[in-house]
């Protein structure tokens, strides 16, 4: 998981089954996606 800040915007960076998924971000669902992130890794 990444992110992109352009002159049009905030995008979310993720890869999903194999694909790249580019999506329209703001700050509280770029912290969401970085909880889950952080989640899942002190699962294993």
């Amino acid at each position: 998981m990444s992110w992109l800040d352009t002159a049009d915007g905030r995008y979310l960076v993720r890869r999903d089954d194999g694909w790249l998924v580019l999506t329209p971000t703001d700050a509280p669902r770029l912290t969401s996606a970085v909880e889950q992130v952080v989640a899942v890794a002190s699962r294993n």
